[in-house]
């Protein structure tokens, strides 16, 4: 048994040391490995680095349809909303996070300026379980309005050739 422990603690170690190690060389900027041409990784300054993305950035245009196409927001409101200083990924979430609460996006914008997102819930005062029904509901109202599907389970014998979200 006591042999068992020491023997455990000895590869404990050894493993410890080894990712230590790995994580110092690869902060130093050194690679294990050779690199054949192009690195996958482009960095702009030591220790920092920025992976790039395979697609252009979305339009001014295509972000007011995302977000009118989601969530039901007015053209006026949506190019309100962009002049904001917040990233587009963080408008997408406000955005969602207001239709959950049932509040306007303004006032949830407003505290997610002041507050990390894993307060965000707390303040708005969202349960899972009504964040889980609404953002069920969300879903569904998205899947009617874009592709013409029923909102509502169909019942009797030919509720299986309909296709329903719920």
């Amino acid at each position: 048994m006591m042999k068992s422990k020491k023997i455990g603690a000895f590869f404990l170690t050894v493993l410890m040391v080894s990712t230590l190690s790995m994580g110092s060389v690869e902060a130093l900027g050194l690679s294990a490995a050779p690199s054949k041409g192009k690195p996958s990784v482009q960095t702009e300054k030591a220790g920092a680095s920025k992976v790039m993305r395979k697609r252009q950035p979305y339009t001014t245009e295509e972000k007011i349809r995302i977000l009118h196409g989601k969530y039901d927001i007015g053209e006026k409101e949506a190019r309100n909303l962009l002049q904001e200083d917040i990233s587009f990924r963080d408008l997408d979430r406000v955005c969602l996070w207001s239709v959950i609460a049932k509040r306007p996006v303004s006032e949830v914008l407003a505290l997610k300026r002041d507050n990390p997102w894993d307060r965000l819930p707390v303040l708005l005062k969202v349960s899972p379980q009504e964040y889980h029904d609404r953002n069920l509901a969300l879903r569904a109202h998205q899947l009617h309005s874009w592709w013409d599907l029923m909102k509502r389970p169909v019942t009797g014998p030919w509720r299986k050739d309909i296709p329903c979200i719920m």
